[in-house]
């Protein structure tokens, strides 16, 4: 088992297992507290951009950390640091919500340096060989999250009170930040000889076509997975009218499909582009599955399907990136794509928020579902114009 074999890649799984699932039950109590004080499908959209657009921020400054500090030693930091502020909404009433917000930036913030500089060690952390088998476990780890997180938050929040979910996710923070303490460092690069090249990250993502076409990628595709985070709640809430458990359920079933998607993992050697772009397009299809649904049972198991199909997706790009990039410059290209996945991302879950008023959530499941369609078209046609071996010759060149 990988975990087995790689034993400071199995350290940053658990310390992530530990804080993902406390950011679950921390995002499943605020976001049924804020939905039923404000009953507003508009509100749903800001929280969530919340969650976003301090990670378009924080980005660039994880760039540089990555490259100038051991990346190990700022996740323990940041980790600790969350702990306390994870309490903030234990004293936010329905007269002073805007405190749920502001502790959701705040934590959002620490969230935008923490996965690029994890994401950065990953591959210094385990070897190249590997790297196809942990992306799968990444999946996984994204899956137990979800599953174990989302479902029980709904069971405790039934059973007990919310404030016992803020509670928790402290404690998992600082059991993550604990956890890192025997993890190997990862070494620092000096960003000098970086920053004196010509090819910074823009502009190597301007002159290579395999990276012109995963920049396009991680541009659109969060479009549609924001409006996805929306949906999701809102079918939930409106559709199923079933709460805080309906909520923890149909996050629950996104992880399990999640997780699903990992046992291929080992299967999958070659065409992974291919691949991910197939994956892309049933996504689609689940979408428009989902949007004809009545029934929480019947929408679980469509949410399992997507994120099935969209787990194997990242497996693909994850490893062809991981692969490709060169290990004193994963940092910063990592960074970069952070940005402008979470802009992409906010703006999504911005616009979402606006269209449930104006749209019902089979509507908006519909939509997106034809966008996936669309962008798998889009992404075949862009990866068949050029060649991905030269265009790999022509990164490493640029080095």
């Amino acid at each position: 088992m990988i975990l087995r074999n790689e034993k400071n890649y199995a350290l940053l799984f658990y310390a992530a297992l530990l804080n993902g699932t406390g950011h679950r039950f921390s995002q499943v109590a605020i976001l049924a507290a804020v939905y039923q004080h404000s009953e507003s499908g508009a509100a749903i959209g800001l929280l969530m951009a919340c969650l976003v657009v301090p990670a378009i921020i924080a980005a660039p400054l994880a760039g540089k950390l990555s490259t100038r500090t051991n990346s190990i030693k700022v996740l323990k930091i940041i980790d600790a640091v969350r702990a306390p502020v994870a309490l903030l909404p234990l004293i936010a009433t329905p007269d002073t919500l805007y405190i749920f917000f502001l502790a959701t930036i705040a934590l959002a913030f620490g969230s935008g340096l923490y996965q690029p500089l994890r994401t950065a060690a990953i591959p210094a952390l385990v070897e190249r060989k590997h790297i196809r088998h942990v992306n799968g476990m990444e999946q996984t780890m994204t899956g137990m999250t979800l599953v174990v997180g989302s479902v029980s938050a709904g069971v405790i929040a039934l059973v007990f009170s919310t404030g016992i979910l803020f509670i928790l996710h402290a404690l998992l923070l600082g059991a993550a930040s604990f956890m890192l303490i025997r993890c190997k460092a990862v070494r620092s690069f000096n960003s000098h000889k970086w920053e004196q090249r010509k090819s910074l990250p823009i502009a190597l993502f301007m002159k290579v076509a395999l990276m012109r076409t995963l920049l396009i990628i991680m541009l659109l595709m969060p479009l549609a997975n924001g409006v996805d985070n929306v949906i999701f709640n809102l079918f939930a809430l409106e559709v199923y009218r079933a709460g805080d458990f309906g909520v923890g359920i149909m996050y629950g079933a996104l992880g399990a499909g999640l997780m699903l998607s990992t046992l291929f993992a080992g299967m999958m050697r070659n065409k992974m582009i291919a691949l991910g772009v197939i994956m892309i397009a049933l996504e689609g299809v689940g979408h428009l599955l989902l949007s004809t649904s009545s029934f929480l049972t019947v929408g679980a198991l469509t949410a399992i399907g997507i994120t099935f199909a969209a787990g194997i997706s990242n497996i693909c790009f994850d490893t062809v990136m991981m692969k490709a990039f060169p290990e004193d410059k994963r940092g910063p290209l990592f960074a970069m794509l952070a940005m402008v996945q979470q802009a992409s991302m906010g703006v999504a879950m911005i616009t979402a928020g606006v269209l449930s008023e104006l749209f019902t959530p089979a509507q908006l499941a519909a939509g997106v579902g034809v966008s996936y369609l669309l962008f798998s078209v889009l992404f075949a046609i862009l990866f068949q114009t050029h060649s991905i071996k030269h265009s790999m010759r022509m990164l490493r060149r640029s080095f």
